[in-house]
């Protein structure tokens, strides 16, 4: 009967155990493994005891088999790769593979099916011979073979014979509530993982220094790493030897329970610190280990305190480390500044002291974000990235006294000083990178996971964004509050995996406040926090949140020596909210800058000043960022030169900084040396919102050169634009851009105004980019309608890549072209008309929109002599050889071909083919008018065919600047081309024609390729 009573209860326990929401998996590995530092392999056997502890009967199991994701160009980590870096980090596998086989898996000493996921090469899934039950466990084995991959393509791999060997051993998936988390590895994007246990031993040349996660058990290394570690501490210099592998080997063993990760690099070349810290509370010593070679050892002499402050002040805050050991290596590393894993992180490169230390102590915290609490940050970055790098502001700021940015980059004083940045503090610049995503209307949640935040927002929002709300958070709550919560977190939470209700469950209960705000609103809402102080009466502020969003702010009372009276918290609110105040004082939210608030101007208000619900303004030279308390508007000297106005020089007046304003101007006059008026630039944007966008735009530059016969002339060009900009998702770069714009130029043959309309299709991914273009425009008796389309088909490796450009067009001009005589129209130099397709490009004069930036506007090609004459602009058909006959007031067709050739990125051959539709008529065309009605020395007069004529022209392209600067060199011409060609000039250099954007090379331009 006491058995039956005893089996009862225990059955009840566990069913009561099964029927809680929470679960964990436990995986314990007995790992055999040993190195060819030869060949750059792995051999090992693994044992993994798998412990079923969901109340799910599981009938398979998903493995990770990661070094797999380098085997070939098409894997998901290698797709990722590409789509955010391009050709230039192209995978060669041939040359530099890396993979694993010899996988045999059996089960409790009986072989198994398993196969590779149909999508995944380095994921494969077991087939159990046997269900597993609720609460039963099974021995998996398998040998298995990984061949190193060069080191520099992401965490693992190799560098000569220094080795960092990562995510390297077959490992079971997560499954908890949610389900199984079998997923590919990714440069972009972390790890989930089961805790247990690790047994690990190691076979390799007994020469080498190891690093390795876990508590080292063999006596003689341990004794061998001491001795290296006193030998390091009393060296003055370090120097770099290439040492031999050693021909005898060694096995040495590294246990370590509860965590879910083991990772291990080795080096001859490395030195060894050694030291030990005092953890605060638990008062416990762990020791901490530096590994480094010659190159870095002066920065890296510091490094094991910079592991022992780490280490301090992460338990002081979050919960006491529970590990024996913490080590910090320097390595290749190609996945960021530094990489974590269980008591060990791998460090790249470090400008300075102080970066190195910032880097150490942030790979150093994941121990526990990472490490202590297993997240899902694959899922969820911001959980592990943005509270730790929240943590790393903290640790920062406590240590140095909330420093500025140029002393903890090690920037001089001087130098900050010249870009303004001497006030910039630590906190506020890692404040301004985020704000850059949410002005350009590329924000995201913070709850985004990897996989769907675009390049530059893992960093941006997952990181520092995230960063700021914890710190948010943090200040609502109060420092003690905040830390009493943390180490409740921390107990109920360790070696488990959290997700955000479950922070959120912690918060909640132990403060007894509803968190909405923060758990919904600010880390899930794509909404952006501004709240306005907009105007007071006799003892009243009225207060307007002019987001979507409610959260609690910071309200501070000055009095007059600018002394804050009183701080305090209000609660969020939507619209508007009346609040009591007393008269003759000054008042601001969020002083300390703490919410996430995206514009700070409209937070201060001063009853004593006239304007008293305006920032005072601040005039500043060459500004590069923003202040918040102020408007700030930047100048600057600016030369200039051209061919028709000459020197030029005078002001920029403009407010744009890092991050863009939301309105901007750019205000630039300036005074020319050849040219009687003013030249310059004037250029307006107003962001509607996140898509919609209102430009004006107008500049003034010299349109005819100084002859006798003509007065000197500029140009003035105003364009007003409506841009609609629509991004379906922001992590796939693609997008629709809808322009609608009006344009007044100088008048041609009576238009004088353009209505335009475009829309623009880009896919921008680094593989293969393509887009779309169609072009209407609309002047009185004229219409001319184009559609272009691009494609880049890259192959091979460092950026090579064959284009296609595909242009056609139809127009109708009425009125506009006079017909002289029956079937034939003279059309001379003077009378040019630039409104016409040309087949060649266009040149300055035939810029009727004025869209684009000529050294020389008035010169034409078949002035041979003038070098600025041969600057072309690739549009219409886009040929590169200049031809006065290949226009076209009907139609036109192209196609243009580049390719790129083996060992250069400097050259590419084209070819050009296009048909033209032509009506019969003469063309005169003046090669020599140095006097206006003398006669001219020399001109050609031909007949020009009437129908659709074709043309051909191929070449090299010369690329001096790639996409901004090339010369086309012509090769083979077709017949008519070539003889209008040999008409008009007299050598071969005068066919030579160029181009010069630059237009792209506008900053706000660049950084905006950049990001996409």
């Amino acid at each position: 009967m006491k058995q039956i009573l005893l089996t009862l209860a225990l059955t009840f326990i566990v069913l009561l155990g099964y029927s809680q929401d929470y679960f964990q998996q436990e995986v314990n590995y007995k790992i055999e493994v040993s190195l060819n530092d030869t060949l750059h392999e792995l051999f090992a056997n693994e044992s993994i005891e798998y412990i079923n502890n969901s109340p799910d009967t599981l009938y398979y199991l998903w493995f990770h088999i990661w070094p797999n994701a380098y085997s070939n160009n098409k894997t998901a980590f290698w797709n990722q790769i590409l789509l955010d870096e391009g050709q230039a980090k192209y995978f060669d596998y041939k040359k530099n593979p890396g993979y694993i086989d010899s996988l045999d898996f059996s089960v409790n000493g009986k072989e198994i099916k398993w196969q590779y996921h149909p999508e995944h090469v380095d994921i494969c899934k077991l087939n159990l011979n046997k269900p597993l039950l609720p609460g039963k466990k099974i021995i998996i084995t398998t040998p298995f073979h990984v061949k190193i991959p060069y080191g520099k393509y992401s965490r693992m791999g190799h560098e000569k014979q220094a080795y960092q060997i990562t995510q390297w051993f077959p490992k079971p998936a997560v499954y908890d509530k949610y389900g199984w988390h079998e997923m590919p590895y990714l440069n972009r994007g972390e790890f989930y993982s089961e805790y247990g246990s690790f047994d690990v031993s190691i076979t390799l040349p007994a020469n080498y220094v190891v690093g390795a996660t876990g508590n080292l058990q063999t006596y003689s290394e341990i004794q061998w790493l001491n001795k290296k570690a006193a030998e390091t501490r009393d060296l003055e210099h370090f120097n770099y030897t290439d040492i031999a592998s050693s021909k005898k080997l060694k096995t040495i063993r590294y246990t370590e329970y509860n965590i879910h990760d083991f990772a291990w690099f080795a080096d001859k070349n490395y030195y060894v610190l050694k030291s030990e810290v005092n953890l605060p509370n638990s008062g416990r010593n762990v020791t901490t280990w530096a590994m480094f070679t010659a190159k870095a050892a002066e920065q890296w002499k510091k490094a094991p305190y910079y592991i022992n402050d780490a280490l301090y002040y992460y338990s002081l805050w979050n919960g006491k480390y529970p590990y024996n050991n913490c080590t910090a290596v320097e390595g290749v590393l190609s996945a960021g500044a530094g990489m974590e894993y269980p008591e060990i992180t791998i460090i790249g490169s470090a400008i300075g002291d102080r970066n190195l230390e910032e880097v150490i102590m942030h790979e150093v915290g994941h121990n526990w974000f990472y490490g202590l609490f297993g997240f899902n940050e694959r899922r969820y970055p911001f959980l592990d990235e943005g509270i730790n790098t929240f943590n790393q502001l903290r640790y920062i700021n406590t240590k140095y006294n909330y420093p500025m940015f140029y002393e903890q980059y090690g920037i001089p004083k001087e130098i900050a000083e010249v870009l303004h940045a001497d006030s910039l503090s630590y906190t506020n610049f890692n404040e301004l990178l985020w704000l850059f995503t949410v002005r350009e209307g590329l924000n995201q949640p913070i709850s985004t996971s990897s996989e769907d935040f675009i390049l530059s927002n893992y960093g941006l929002i997952a990181y520092f964004k995230a960063a700021q709300a914890w710190n948010y958070l943090r200040h609502y709550l109060g420092d003690e509050e905040f830390d009493r919560i943390n180490h409740l977190f921390y107990d109920k939470w360790k070696f488990k995996h959290p997700y955000p209700e479950d922070i959120r469950k912690i918060f909640e209960e132990n403060t007894g406040k509803d968190l909405t705000w923060f758990f919904d609103d600010v880390l899930n809402s794509n909404e952006s926090i501004d709240y306005k102080i907009e105007t007071q009466t006799a003892d009243s502020l009225l207060l307007v949140n002019k987001s979507k969003i409610s959260t609690p702010f910071q309200f501070a009372t000055y009095n007059s020596k600018n002394e804050i009276d009183s701080l305090v918290w209000q609660d969020g609110f939507t619209g508007k909210r009346w609040i009591k105040v007393a008269k003759d004082k000054s008042f601001c939210i969020d002083p300390d800058k703490i919410t996430l608030d995206i514009n700070r101007l409209n937070n201060c208000y001063d009853s004593t000043r006239e304007f008293i619900n305006s920032p005072p303004i601040k005039f500043q030279y060459l500004g590069k960022y923003e202040e918040t308390d102020k408007y700030q508007i930047f100048y600057a000297p600016v030369i200039g030169i051209n061919g028709l106005n000459g020197l030029m020089f005078g002001p920029v007046i403009y407010n744009n900084s890092i991050p863009e304003k939301r309105m901007r101007f750019m205000f630039m006059p300036l005074i020319t040396t050849d040219n009687t008026n003013i030249a310059g630039i004037i250029r307006m944007t107003y962001m509607i919102n996140n898509k919609l966008s209102l430009k004006l735009n107008l500049k003034q530059f010299g349109r005819y050169s100084k002859k006798p016969y003509i007065a000197a002339e500029s140009y003035r060009r105003f364009k007003a634009e409506l841009n609609y900009h629509d991004q379906a998702q922001l992590n796939i770069p693609k997008w629709v851009d809808y322009s609608l714009s009006y344009v007044k130029v100088p008048m041609y043959y009576g238009i004088s105004s353009f209505v335009n309309l475009s829309i623009l299709r880009i896919d921008n991914n680094k593989l293969n980019p393509h887009s779309f273009e169609t072009k209407v425009e609309i002047a009185k008796d004229f219409f001319k309608a184009s559609f272009e389309s691009k494609f880049r088909i890259n192959y091979g490796y460092k950026n090579k890549s064959f284009d296609i450009r595909f242009f056609a067009g139809i127009m109708d001009m009425k009125n506009i072209y006079p017909q002289l005589m029956e079937g034939i129209g003279i059309y001379s130099g003077n009378q040019y008309n630039p409104l016409s397709f040309s087949l060649n490009g266009k040149t300055g004069t035939e810029d009727y929109q004025y869209d684009n930036y000529f050294i020389n506007r008035d010169n034409r090609t078949f002035d041979a002599s003038s070098f600025s004459g041969h600057q072309f602009v690739e549009s219409d058909g886009g040929f590169a050889i200049y031809s006065p006959n290949l226009y076209s007031n009907k139609a036109m067709l192209s196609i243009n071909l580049k390719s790129s050739v083996p060992k250069t990125n400097l050259i590419k051959l084209y070819a050009n083919i296009g048909i033209y539709k032509q009506e019969k008529y003469a063309t005169i065309f003046f090669l020599d008018d140095g006097s206006f009605g003398g006669s001219s020395e020399s001109y050609w007069f031909g007949v020009n065919k009437k129908g659709n004529v074709p043309a051909f022209e191929s070449g090299i392209e010369l690329r001096i600047i790639p996409d901004i600067i090339s010369i086309y060199f012509p090769i083979l011409l077709s017949r008519d081309l070539k003889e209008y060609s040999d008409m008009t000039t007299d050598n071969y250099f005068q066919k030579l024609r160029f181009t010069l954007y630059l237009n792209k090379l506008d900053p706000s331009v660049l950084l905006k390729k950049a990001i996409y």
